[in-house]
C-alpha cells in the first residue's frame, strides 16, 4: 500500500510547531531554515542528557488542537516521505519505552564505550616519541587495536541513536509522552559539519549544560535562553514543505506579506514563483 493510501490516524506530514516564538519564529524558519536547539531530557534513575534536535509530530492537523495548545499555533508541515528518504540515519519516530531498563542499557553501553575510548586515547598518547624514536604497535597488536577502536565507534553511534530516539512512555508527573507522536532529527555526538572544526557536544551533566546555556545561549522572545548548534541548519527544498499552519486569517495575511518581500526561502535565493508557492501552502487551523 502506498504511503498516501494509509488509513490510520498518523499523518504523512510531519509538523514542527514554533511554541512561544509564534509567527516570528515561523518566518525565521521559512527564511533561513531550521535551527537545531538543545533540548534537555530528564530520564529515570537520575539520567540526564541534552543534545541538539528538531522535533516534529505526525498528528493530523484536524486532531492536533490539544497538541497545538501546548506547542504553539504556528507551524510548518514537511513531507514525512522526504525526511525518511534523505535523513534516515539521524532521524526517526521516538521509541516510547515502558521499562526503564531499556534506557539504562543504552546509557550503560555509552558509558562503557567512553571508558574504552579513554583507554584508546591513553594508548595514542603513549605511542608518540620515546627515547628520541617513534614508537609503533607491532602488526598483530596494531590490527587488534584498530578493530577494537572501530567496534567502539560503531557501538557508540548505535548507543547515541538509541538515546536520541528514546523516551519514557509516561513522565514522572503523569503526562503520557506517547500521545505526542514525536519524531526527531538529531545531531550525533561529536558530529562535524560544513568543514568546521566544531564538533557537536552532548551534555551529560545538567550543571555543565546550565552553565553553557547561560554563557552561549540565545535570548528567546519569552526572555528565556536556549542553546543552539549553529554549525548546521536544515534547509529543505520548497517541494518538501507541505503546509504552513497559522491560527487565523490575519496572521495568514501577515505571513504572506513577509514572504513576498523576502529575498530568501530556506537560506536560498528565490523567484516570485517560489514565494507564491509558499503562500499557497498556508492553512488556517
Amino acid at each position: 500500500m502506498a504511503i498516501n493510501e494509509r488509513t490510520n490516524n498518523h499523518s504523512d506530514i510531519l509538523y514542527h510547531y514554533t511554541g512561544k516564538g509564534g509567527l516570528e519564529a515561523l518566518l525565521e524558519i521559512i527564511k533561513n531554515g531550521f535551527k537545531f536547539g538543545y533540548c534537555e531530557e530528564f530520564l529515570p534513575r537520575n539520567r540526564f542528557v541534552a543534545f541538539p534536535m528538531l522535533c516534529f509530530c505526525d498528528i493530523p492537523i484536524e486532531l492536533s488542537k490539544e497538541h497545538r495548545g501546548k506547542y504553539g499555533e504556528f507551524g510548518i508541515g514537511v513531507s514525512k516521505k522526504y525526511m525518511v528518504e534523505h535523513f534516515k540515519d539521524w532521524f526517526g519516530p521516538v521509541n516510547y519505552v515502558i521499562s526503564n531498563s531499556a534506557i539504562e542499557a543504552a546509557f550503560t553501553v555509552r558509558d562503557l564505550i567512553e571508558e574504552k575510548k579513554q583507554h584508546a586515547n591513553d594508548i595514542i598518547e603513549n605511542l608518540g616519541i620515546k627515547n628520541g624514536k617513534s614508537v609503533f604497535l607491532n602488526g598483530e597488536d596494531g590490527m587488534d587495536y584498530i578493530l577494537d577502536l572501530s567496534d567502539s565507534i560503531d557501538c557508540h553511534i548505535k548507543a547515541i541513536a538509541a538515546i536520541a530516539l528514546m523516551k519514557p512512555y509516561e513522565s514522572e508527573n503523569g503526562i503520557i509522552n506517547y500521545d505526542e507522536c514525536e519524531w526527531r532529527m538529531y545531531i550525533p555526538e561529536n558530529g562535524k559539519y560544513r568543514g568546521t572544526k566544531e564538533k557537536c557536544k552532548w551534555f551529560w551533566d545538567k550543571d555543565e549544560f546550565k552553565g553553557a546555556k547561560e554563557e552561549k545561549g540565545d535570548i528567546l522572545p519569552n526572555g528565556n535562553k536556549k542553546l543552539f548548534f549553529n554549525a548546521f541548519q536544515l534547509n529543505l527544498p520548497i517541494e518538501a514543505i507541505e503546509k504552513i499552519v497559522v491560527p487565523d486569517d490575519e496572521n495568514k495575511h501577515i505571513f504572506c506579506q513577509k514572504v513576498i518581500t523576502s529575498d530568501f526561502i530556506m537560506g536560498s535565493d528565490v523567484t516570485e514563483k517560489d514565494k507564491l508557492q509558499i503562500c499557497s501552502k498556508v492553512i488556517v487551523a
